[in-house]
């Protein structure tokens, strides 16, 4: 570095490998550059774009940390392979800060993806307090590199590289333990990136030199995680959606239960008090009639004490599925407990409703 001049004057710390190459081999790779990273750099924008829409339809959380991560991710590298000085001529003075910046900014954003995907407060309360202190790290990394210590925040953010994968997996799997599947995608993602984070930390602390291959290593196992995080969350909607709807049937059917006569399968004296209360109010608001019928099947204790509980149970039985024969859509056929029954008929007058109790009687 050269003290009067400015142009390193932000003093980041670099690792670089020097190389002489023919200008035609030297424009080649650099077409392959600006090719191999439009379409990492396109393929994350599309992944970003994509979960965005996705949290602004569902509201779901998880999403937006995924958005987070992954564009923090994305404008880190854009700033440390040197896109963004390219296209955009920011000194490195400024350049320096952001991509300290965007290094922490990601690492917290995916420790709090990894936290809210995994639910580990309740499935791994371990591994959660684990995840809060590379959070705590990473804002640590941040404050370094905006005071424009890079060296200690390359530091900070670079050890906290290598030792969050392995965190994140142990996580992983214990949430794949427990049962949730949509873990599965989630611990190869990380694996797959745990080789490029851990190449990638050593080339920041210089134990390794930056190299071609190095280059592409991060970007590429950066796109594979996304792609898998991305199976993980639609995995994870799919079980979430699939969990609800075993909920709601669970529910109807404890309703159903609820209200329901265990013998006959009609409606029980509860849901015909409570229904009988709301169609009485609703037929004085609209001024239509209402009609009730009470019905009681004769001599049945004598009829059970000749024949039986069971035939008996016959009996209210094919009386019930009578009852539900006759009756009209709409109406709400009741056991009210023993051999007695109810049908509630809303818009029907006195003069319908004895047809009505007619017609059961008749086929009864």
């Amino acid at each position: 570095r050269d003290g009067s001049s400015d142009v390193c004057s932000a003093d980041l710390p670099l690792n670089i490998s020097i190389s002489v190459k023919t200008l035609v081999k030297f424009q080649r790779e650099n077409t392959t550059d600006f090719f191999l990273f439009g379409l990492f750099y396109g393929v994350l924008l599309a992944m970003v774009l994509y979960n965005l829409l996705l949290y602004i339809s569902l509201k779901d959380r998880t999403f937006l940390y995924y958005v987070l991560y992954m564009a923090f991710t994305s404008a880190y590298q854009f700033f440390s392979f040197g896109q963004a000085m390219t296209f955009t001529g920011i000194a490195p003075q400024t350049a320096g800060p952001i991509m300290y910046f965007c290094s922490g900014a990601g690492l917290f954003w995916a420790a709090q993806f990894c936290r809210t995907f995994l639910s580990t407060r309740e499935t791994a309360p371990l591994f959660d307090r684990g995840l809060l202190v590379f959070m705590v790290l990473a804002v640590l990394g941040v404050v370094l590199g905006l005071a424009g210590l890079y060296w200690q925040s390359q530091a900070v953010e670079g050890l906290a590289g290598l030792a969050f994968p392995p965190a994140a997996i142990a996580a992983g799997l214990i949430s794949l333990k427990k049962g949730f599947r949509p873990a599965m995608f989630y611990v190869v993602a990380w694996f797959f990136l745990l080789l490029a984070i851990l190449v990638w930390s050593l080339r920041a602390l210089g134990v390794i030199p930056q190299t071609q291959l190095v280059s592409y290593l991060f970007p590429v196992c950066t796109v594979l995680e996304a792609l898998l995080l991305s199976l993980a969350l639609g995995d994870r909607i799919r079980i979430l959606r699939q969990e609800k709807e075993t909920l709601q049937v669970r529910e109807r059917r404890l309703l159903e239960l609820s209200v329901t006569d265990g013998l006959t399968g009609l409606y029980n004296r509860r849901y015909l008090d409570s229904r009988l209360y709301s169609e009485v109010a609703l037929a004085l608001e609209l001024g239509q009639p209402l009609s009730v019928l009470i019905l009681d099947v004769d001599n049945f204790k004598k009829f059970n004490d000749a024949y039986g509980h069971q035939e008996g149970d016959r009996v209210l039985t094919g009386l019930a599925k009578v009852m539900r024969d006759c009756a009209r859509e709409g109406d709400i056929v009741c056991r009210m407990g023993g051999e007695e029954f109810a049908v509630i008929l809303p818009g029907t007058t006195a003069g319908s409703g004895l047809g009505v109790a007619e017609r059961i009687r008749r086929a009864f």
